[in-house]
């Protein structure tokens, strides 16, 4: 809950424990919590997806209009996880042009391979934030 004290951090900077404005947030707080609101900001979740959520994926090779980055930060978005080798876990490894061994260890392993077209066909048809 390192946000939690972030915050209580910035009040007792700013206001003291005796000043109204931090009794009623402090208030606010304890009730918000009571009712089981999530406190903790837990990164941005855009969704489910049944082709993504749950889903191990390794990326080789470069697909058109996304860097690794993007679509690494894509599949964590729905709750994929993005790996860097190919193992037995693997779901999905997501071949692009120039693709390294992973492709053919992806192919021994008899996983699941998405081409550059299969790869735009579902980061193009997703929701947006």
């Amino acid at each position: 809950m390192k946000e939690n004290r972030i915050l209580m951090q910035y009040f007792e900077w700013y206001l003291k424990p005796e000043d109204k404005l931090w009794q009623q947030v402090s208030r606010e707080a304890g009730k918000l919590k009571e009712i089981g609101i999530n406190m903790t900001y837990l990164g941005k979740t855009l969704g489910l997806n049944d082709l993504i959520t749950g889903k191990r994926f390794v990326i080789t090779g470069t697909i058109d209009g996304f860097s690794r980055k993007e679509i690494k930060e894509i599949i964590e978005s729905y709750k994929g996880v993005v790996s860097e080798s190919v193992s037995k876990n693997t779901d999905v490894v997501i071949v692009g042009s120039a693709p390294g061994s992973k492709y053919s260890d992806a192919l021994k392993l008899n996983i699941m391979i998405w081409d550059n077209d299969k790869t735009l066909s579902v980061l193009n048809n997703l929701p947006k934030a």
